[in-house]
């Protein structure tokens, strides 16, 4: 059995992983790491990352049967999908359109879509039911909402038995405090680093929460059991975010809780239902919000001594490269002067002196500075040279007026702004060409890795049938034996091949094997006791 988890390298995905692993199925993840870690999983598993829109995924779908697929990549934070809704789209309905195409295309028998309790807005009745009207607040639970039609419409158009899971708001062990990871991440974060717990409003607003191991045994069992097509997936309880604070804060009593203006949007009450979950998928969540916040807490404080040292060396090893990216910004401006400097030097001691320079330095420096940094730091340096020129000039008592009629002067002007512009300009389109051509050929080459991967599994899958075919007794393995052979075309060995499963199959030592031709004849040869003979004779037939 086989399952592919989108999304499996994230909070709830990781879990999922974890837990048809030990239920014995060979474990595919898709993420594009935009969110989830590789280090969320340390079972045996294989990894692909993309993005569920990409037509790469064809790829994977045609060289695994999958038999479930748990699509839970997504764009989770609903403020974003305020500020960005075509973003939010691009991932949550496009992405899902994918999914189920490449799914009822390829075969798969069941698949999960994690919707969400934003699909309800904001509704004054309490332990919602699934009958009950939906009405999202943002694009985020607009596009849970067409997600679940989508599911709907596939499983009645195209027979893909399809499942969608209204989460509440899930809890747990590595869940982000990024964006908006969720409240209970939040505050675990605060109270292990001695910070404020903040509360928006009054804290009397409530919420189900509920834990992500239960949640994973409702997504297993979805798999296994139910043929509904939406579950609210809740604890069926009501749990005031002051209560919250209280219970965490209690967990470090050096932190305190402060409460601050209400967030405008945020819903008062939420709660589902449970009922149509328990009685469809004979499932019951076992953990209390104080057991569960405190596995959450041990996990935490666990992984947050951890989390400080890697952060700690991230943070030194992240100042050198910052540092040194601010130097090479500033390497070409001081080469720049630098390079001004000496042709100041040279023009003065050679005017000091009396030493005739024979080429004009000032245009060198412009080309050299246009071939090696193109069009910016060209024009830096032109803009110098007709200051050292206009120095020049002044050094022979002319005034600024008197360039207007000089034609020497601006003979020089245009030449070095014509020079510099051409020169900075040419290699800057050489640059932006050769940057899209790295860009193309690094596309292609992510590509090449990816379908080199799916051959040699390709390949690994195909030597396995063979293998199990050419051992096999029965007609398959032989009829296997015969069609491998013809591939070689070569008749004696076909004809070899042929004789020797029939003497097997009808243990007889005495085949007749007859060749046609287009005439309508045929010569009839056959085999005695493993030896081949010809009876030359040439017979009518068709």
């Amino acid at each position: 059995m086989k399952v592919l988890i989108t999304g499996g390298y994230g909070f709830i995905g990781s879990h999922v992983a974890e837990r048809f692993h030990k239920e014995g199925y060979e474990v595919y993840i898709i993420d594009n790491l935009s969110t989830g870690s590789s280090s969320n999983v340390e079972i045996r598993h294989k990894f692909y990352p993309m993005n569920v829109q990409d037509q790469a995924c064809k790829e994977l779908f045609s060289n695994n049967q999958f038999d479930v697929v748990v699509h839970l990549a997504a764009q989770v934070d609903a403020t974003a999908s305020m500020e960005e809704p075509c973003n939010d789209a691009r991932t949550n309905i496009v992405g899902l359109i994918n999914m189920l195409n490449l799914s009822g295309r390829y075969g798969v028998k069941k698949f999960i879509f994690a919707s969400s309790a934003a699909v309800y807005g904001d509704s004054e009745k309490l332990s919602l039911t699934e009958e009950d009207g939906c009405l999202p607040m943002s694009p985020y639970g607009a596009g849970k909402y067409a997600g679940e039609q989508y599911c709907k419409l596939w499983k009645t158009v195209n027979k893909l038995d399809t499942i969608s899971l209204r989460f509440s708001n899930v809890y747990g062990p590595r869940q982000s405090t990024k964006g908006e990871g969720g409240v209970i991440a939040t505050f675990m974060d605060h109270v292990l680093n001695d910070k404020v717990l903040s509360i928006h409003g009054s804290g009397q607003q409530t919420r189900d929460f509920i834990y992500v191991e239960d949640v994973v045994d409702a997504v297993y069992k979805s798999a296994e059991f139910c043929h509904s097509d939406v579950l609210n997936i809740s604890s069926d309880t009501q749990v005031s975010v002051k209560d919250l604070a209280e219970l965490i804060s209690s967990l470090n009593p050096l932190v305190k809780v402060e409460y601050s203006m209400p967030r405008n949007g945020d819903i008062m009450h939420s709660r589902l239902s449970n009922a149509k979950a328990l009685s469809a998928l004979n499932w019951v969540p076992i953990y209390t919000i104080e057991r569960g916040i405190e596995k959450t807490y041990k996990w935490y404080k666990s992984s947050c001594h951890l989390n400080k040292t890697i952060g700690d060396e991230e943070s030194a090893a992240a100042e050198v490269p910052e540092r040194d990216g601010i130097f090479r910004k500033l390497v070409p401006y001081i080469e720049n002067i630098l390079a001004f400097l000496i042709v100041f030097f040279l023009h003065e001691y050679s005017r000091n002196h009396g030493i005739p320079i024979l080429i004009d330095m000032k245009l060198v420096y412009i080309i050299i500075f246009g071939i090696m940094y193109g069009l910016k730091q060209t024009l830096i340096s032109v803009f110098l040279s007709c200051a050292l020129f206009l120095w020049e000039i002044r050094g022979t008592g002319s005034d600024i007026i008197s360039l207007i009629y000089n034609i020497n002067a601006l003979l020089h002007f245009s030449m070095y702004i014509f020079v510099g512009s051409v020169l900075g300009y040419s290699m800057d389109s050489k640059k932006y060409r050769l940057d899209a051509k790295e860009d193309e050929l690094k596309d292609i080459t992510e590509k090449f890795d990816y379908l080199y991967e799916m051959y040699n599994e390709s390949k690994v899958i195909r030597k396995e049938l063979q293998d199990q075919l050419t051992n096999t007794q029965d007609s398959f393995g032989k009829i296997y034996k015969v069609i491998s052979v013809l591939d070689t075309l070569e008749p004696d060995r076909i004809f070899g091949e042929a004789v020797g499963v029939m003497e097997q199959v009808i243990k007889s030592k005495d085949i007749y094997i007859f060749s046609f031709k287009d005439s309508g004849l045929f010569k009839a040869g056959f085999e005695i006791q493993g030896k081949q003979h010809k009876c030359g004779k040439i017979h009518q037939g068709k």
